[in-house]
């Protein structure tokens, strides 16, 4: 199963990654570029051709981004 974090870079974000880790897989999506092991998206939530490529194939989203 794979989730979607956006917002994943910032504090808040960082903050849900960590339940998830080791029990799904992760892709984390953020405006700016930010350090991870996991799969990583470096897009903003308005660009809808990143955000279609971001849920593909994605179980659940956790939407943690303060725009």
């Amino acid at each position: 199963m794979k989730v979607l974090v956006t917002g994943a870079g910032g504090y808040l974000g960082q903050g849900l990654v960590l339940p998830f880790e080791g029990h799904v897989d992760l892709r984390l999506m953020d405006v700016v570029d930010f350090t991870t092991s996991h799969e990583k998206i470096v897009s903003s939530v308005a660009d809808l051709d990143a955000v279609q490529r971001a849920v593909e194939g994605v179980y659940g989203i956790v939407i943690a981004h303060m725009a």
